[in-house]
């Protein structure tokens, strides 16, 4: 293989998943892009990709923005170590542009860094969703060492980060996050789905303040359930205080919710 059939393998790989291509598809291409243009994303360039320029992100500070984002996560994202790229990246997943868009406002706000947006399946349904991927080491690092969030498949395996545990006003920050990434919220009250079950005791001893929680096993997943109105009132204060970011459809079924409460 030469430099001029490396470039037709990228386009061929394009044309057969109906995407631009990532260095994981394929391998043996990537250590042929290395070997002919440098790096992959040289390769990119000279077969009429745009290629951003390398970004440096920021670590952040602790912050009850990094609480949320850290919600959105553990529910609707992963961390990922590809062993044959040796890459780094975090996908979080969603199909709502508005929504879309707030969580490239705050990867912005937190790490000073721009995230690629493609097109992928995802999900129980397979349904099309915009996969919004930071491709950086030490964040994903970072991510795992401090909030202690798993590499990979992590579904039976999450935990309540110790730090939000201890901390009131990040711990209803990070519960925003989780609920807007796995929460349904309808005129019974709130649902929260997971496939660990400690993760929702977790959440359920965090929140022993509330009259009456209750967790719900069934054979492929776990759901925690508020749904006394006092409750429900009591636990809208704390997420919706005085938040900077959440997904407005997720807060105007609570407050639709709460309206009901009066109307009966």
């Amino acid at each position: 293989m030469d430099g001029a059939e490396v470039l037709a393998e990228i386009k061929k790989l394009h044309k057969l998943n109906n995407r631009r291509p990532v260095k994981r598809d394929s391998n043996s291409l990537y250590q042929a892009t290395r070997k002919f243009y440098g790096t992959w994303n040289n390769a990119l360039r000279v077969a009429g990709y745009y290629v951003k320029d390398f970004q440096n992100p920021n670590i952040p500070k602790i912050s009850p923005e990094l609480a949320y984002f850290v919600g959105l996560i553990i529910t609707d994202g992963h961390l990922r170590y590809d062993k044959k790229s040796r890459s780094y990246s975090i996908s979080i997943y969603n199909s709502y542009p508005k929504e879309t868009k707030t969580i490239i406002k705050l990867i912005k706000q937190l790490f000073n860094y721009s995230p690629t947006i493609r097109k992928r399946k995802y999900g129980f349904s397979k349904s099309i969703n915009n996969e919004i991927i930071i491709s950086s080491k030490k964040l994903v690092l970072f991510l795992h060492q401090t909030f202690g969030i798993p590499l990979g498949a992590k579904s039976k395996i999450i935990q309540l980060p110790v730090i939000f545990a201890k901390d009131d006003e990040l711990f209803y920050n990070f519960l925003r996050g989780v609920i807007d990434g796995d929460g349904h919220i309808r005129r019974k009250g709130i649902s929260i789905s997971s496939q660990s079950e400690t993760f929702l005791k977790q959440i359920k001893n965090k929140l022993a303040d509330l009259s009456f929680i209750r967790i719900e096993n069934a054979r492929t997943t776990n759901s925690l359930l508020i749904e006394r109105q006092n409750d429900m009132r009591q636990l809208y204060a704390k997420l919706y205080g005085s938040p900077n970011f959440f997904y407005n459809r997720k807060k105007d079924a609570y407050d639709n919710v709460l309206k009901s409460f009066l109307n009966k």
